[in-house]
């Protein structure tokens, strides 16, 4: 028999500190940041998922620059296929139990079945080089702690004493023994570490932040909220219009109607996303399409901010997470990537925002303070180059310098005074990039919220070439476009190569997909902005 691995050491590393105590991971003796997010099944029919699905997601992954999947306790071990695309792909897997949101039984028979599967999975999956870590379950203490459940369920204290016995035979005992004896693989108990409103959360092993979204605290509130390790945060939108022309006909195209309160399985979700939009955008449209536009738009915005906070924190924080990458049926949730594989603009924002070069811009104050995070192993010579705009022309401002960004980092490298300047009609261009112009990473970054801002009504000249199976398309604006969404409306296509993007005046964006079905002909290009969503 073959049996193809790979040979490297990989650790979680968590030790009492100054600040708490650590949570991160070395491979081949070295530090590495995790970007990723929680994965679930594909599929609520698992013998549906073909080996192209799994194709398909873990290239997905690929391109979206992560190098972690956690493999979620409330679903299922996964073929062994999933397993050997993240060896060959360099995905890392944690590798959750499957226990998920509840307490469990601790007679003998049930606990001989599971050291008895235990064993069969920590055996079967030990030769991967992608296992990172098996953890024994999710929030499960974080639930026993936090979530009333003994009142709830009228527990006596003895029965509560009993059933938090259980717990610790299963999760402290059983799993942690079966793991060390047949394998090398790190275990961790419980994620998170410290439930939701516990303080040393913040500070000590992995983190669930929920106060964004379940608590309905401000996106602002990630900045402030930056554990040791970020295993799970997240925020619903809108699926794609054709996933939700999946299940309901446009007579049904509205948040209130029935079918579509079906596929929306939180209980205040449509009430949060309206919340959250509103505070972002100023407005909560009309027009069902561009209200699931300015969902995704919604999404995007506060993950993109998580992802920031936690990157730019580094080495205090060594890990994100974002809840959650895939779907199992068509929904409105958290994911990234809907049931049918359509990339919702978040995807597009993760990608770009787990680049190894990324570029953070926080204001402070009176001031625009810029950092730069590198995942590289060595340091790198670049420019800094910061150009300012008033959504009509470029403006240069002087601020071009030399900068060694330093290996494995975050730092601040300027700041730039913003006090004089009309937050509502201007922008930052900011770029990282060498000596031979190759762009690291590159964003505009505005002064004020999205609904603040007064963008000028498109103006873009739009060219689409179709060739060797692949669609081009050109984008060029005559003046500042925010959140430029393309779509292809009669054939279908992979995901594009870019898309939520914005651009400055005069620039000219081509981006591309390949045809997967439909005509070669001229094709029918829809594109949204927020130029045309938000009006003042």
């Amino acid at each position: 028999m073959t049996i193809p691995t790979g040979i490297r050491s990989i650790e979680l590393v968590n030790n009492t500190d100054s600040m708490g105590s650590s949570f991160y991971f070395k491979v081949n003796g070295k530090s590495v940041f995790i970007k990723g997010a929680n994965y679930i099944p594909q599929d609520i029919f698992l013998n549906r998922v073909s080996d192209t699905d799994y194709k398909r997601i873990i290239n997905d992954v690929k391109r979206s620059n992560m190098n972690m999947l956690r493999v979620w306790g409330g679903g299922i071990y996964e073929k062994d296929i999933f397993y050997q695309l993240c060896d060959e792909n360099g995905i890392m897997i944690w590798q959750d139990f499957m226990f998920a949101g509840s307490m469990y039984p601790g007679d003998l028979t049930f606990k001989t079945s599971v050291s008895i599967e235990a064993i069969q999975q920590v055996i079967r999956l030990r030769n991967h080089s992608s296992i990172a870590l098996w953890c024994g379950n999710n929030e499960v203490s974080e639930g026993w702690h936090n979530w009333g459940w003994q009142k709830q369920m009228s527990y006596s204290e003895e029965d509560s004493l009993n059933i938090w016995q259980d717990y610790i035979d299963l999760f402290q005992s059983i799993l942690p023994v079966i793991v060390q004896s047949n394998s090398t693989i790190n275990y961790w108990e419980s994620s998170p570490q410290y439930g939701r409103g516990n303080p040393l959360s913040i500070n000590n092993g992995d983190s669930h932040y929920w106060g964004v979204w379940h608590d309905a605290e401000p996106f602002e509130n990630f900045n402030s909220n930056v554990g040791r390790f970020m295993s799970e945060y997240g925020f619903q939108s809108y699926p794609d219009i054709r996933t939700i022309a999946s299940f309901a006909d446009s007579s049904m195209w509205s948040t209130d109607a029935k079918v579509m309160l079906a596929h929306q399985k939180h209980s205040r979700g449509n009430k949060l996303i309206k919340q959250y939009m509103k505070s972002t955008y100023g407005t909560i449209p009309e027009e069902f399409e561009d209200f699931i536009y300015l969902s995704q738009l919604t999404q995007a915005y506060g993950i993109e901010m998580a992802i920031k906070a936690h990157r730019r924190n580094k080495p205090y924080c060594m890990g994100t997470l974002y809840w959650q990458l895939n779907d199992c049926w068509p929904a409105i949730s958290w994911s990234g990537i809907d049931y049918y594989g359509n990339w919702k603009p978040m995807q597009y924002s993760v990608k770009k925002n787990y680049e190894k070069i990324a570029i953070s811009a926080i204001r402070n104050n009176d001031s625009l303070d810029i950092y730069i995070i590198s995942d590289l192993e060595e340091e790198v010579a670049c420019y800094l180059n910061i150009s300012k705009t008033d959504f009509y022309k470029t403006k240069a401002i002087g601020k071009s310098r030399k900068i060694n960004i330093q290996a494995s980092s975050s730092k601040k490298y300027t700041s730039i005074a913003i006090n004089n300047i009309d937050s509502l009609h201007n922008a930052f261009y900011i770029e990282v990039a060498n000596g031979n112009n190759q762009i690291y990473n590159n964003e505009i970054v505005f002064l004020s919220k999205p609904k603040n801002i007064i963008l000028p009504p498109e103006n873009y000249s739009l060219d689409t070439i179709v060739k060797n199976n692949e669609i081009h398309i050109r984008i060029k604006s005559k003046v500042l476009m925010k959140n430029i969404w393309v779509e292809v409306k009669d054939m279908k296509i992979d995901n594009f190569s870019e898309n939520n993007f914005d651009l400055m005046p005069g620039e000219t964006k081509e981006i591309q997909a390949k045809i997967l079905d439909g005509i070669l002909n001229k094709p029918i290009i829809s594109i949204k902005s927020l130029n045309r969503i938000i009006k003042h």
